[in-house]
């Protein structure tokens, strides 16, 4: 279990708890990963952010496909938004592009996501937006991830005014609602103060009843939930990010997933297994591995295999069940540390 932010708290029988974006509520009927190969596009896409020819491709369409399979500009409503290169797996943030605002929900009790929890969203200092559409967590599919632009000066504009409103100061740490996921924002623009904020369950002041809390700081989850919609959007719709990092978590107890042991097929583990992930492979409960493949080719073959199942799944290996967590890895952020 993880912990909670402290204080008190009352239970709420038959939370939705799909309100908080946290519950295992993802149609697992969803599309298949489209597989990604080793080759790679020479094309630079974008080019000079202040030339009329770098912004002339629809915004609704970024990162799409030329006829020669090239990647296209991934394009935002913005002109000061910079290209992003592109590989015939999908368009990425540019080479060298780091984190400037991120955000994190942690569950507090439903599901594990050791090793395997993904940002829910993360803005790069090129403007690219990453957005999945779950956490990562054992009992949910693999998240998928979108991918769009937004303006850098629109960004800091949203978060500063934010960040430096009274609304940023109030104790968003209490909720009078048992076990939910805890949210982490964190800010950090190129020319200033790193800045963060943690909610215990966001979204969730809408069922709580009259006096549950204050007024300011039912204004200021409202504030923030604004600030996080804006900058998910212009990845809404958007293009399909193919991850090219995997990790791969061995040392799963049986049903930690919340499915049980029987609840999704055995697939046969589809690649070669390197030296750690034989490690995460034959880790027990008792000596949790964690492996990382960074092979694009090879994490294709991983997540097409693995399908629309739980993250935590049961594979057979060499002749052997074995229970692995897949989780992906986004850009800038560290793998295996969770």
């Amino acid at each position: 279990m993880k912990p909670r932010l402290g204080g008190r708290r009352f239970a709420l029988i038959l939370l939705p708890v799909v309100v908080l974006g946290a519950g295992c509520s993802r149609d697992t009927t969803a599309e298949p990963v489209e597989p990604a190969t080793a080759a790679t596009s020479s094309a630079q896409v974008g080019g000079d952010p202040s030339s009329p020819s770098s912004s002339t491709a629809s915004p609704s369409t970024p990162g799409t496909s030329g006829k020669d399979g090239t990647s296209t500009r991934l394009t935002s409503p913005h002109p000061s938004s910079r290209g992003v290169p592109g590989t015939v797996a999908g368009p990425r943030p540019g080479a060298g592009a780091t984190p400037v605002f991120t955000v994190t929900v942690e569950p507090t009790f439903y599901c594990e996501t050791t090793s395997t929890l993904t940002p829910t969203t993360v803005v790069y200092d090129d403007g690219t937006v990453l957005v999945a559409d779950a956490l990562g967590a054992y009992c949910d599919p693999v998240p998928r991830v979108r991918i769009g632009a937004i303006d850098l000066a629109e960004l800091n504009r949203l978060a500063t005014a934010f960040f430096q409103s009274p609304d940023a100061a109030v104790d968003l740490s209490e909720l009078p609602v048992t076990d939910l996921p805890i949210t982490t924002v964190i800010y950090r623009p190129t020319d200033g103060i790193s800045r963060s904020v943690r909610v215990y369950g966001l979204g969730a002041e809408k069922i709580v009843a009259t006096g549950g809390i204050t007024a300011a700081q039912e204004q200021a989850r409202k504030k923030l939930a604004g600030l996080l919609d804006a900058v998910k959007a212009p990845a809404k719709g958007g293009t399909r990010w193919v991850p090219d990092r995997l990790v791969v978590a061995g040392g799963i107890p049986g049903g930690v997933g919340g499915r049980g042991t029987g609840a999704d097929p055995v697939r046969r583990w589809p690649i070669p297994l390197s030296p750690t992930v034989r490690a995460a492979v034959d880790a027990d409960r008792n000596h949790r591995a964690c492996a990382v493949i960074d092979d694009a080719a090879q994490v294709a073959a991983v997540l097409k295999t693995h399908g629309t199942r739980p993250t935590d799944a049961r594979w057979r290996v060499d002749g052997h069940e074995r229970r692995l967590a897949i989780g992906i890895v986004l850009p800038g952020q560290p793998a295996c540390s969770h």
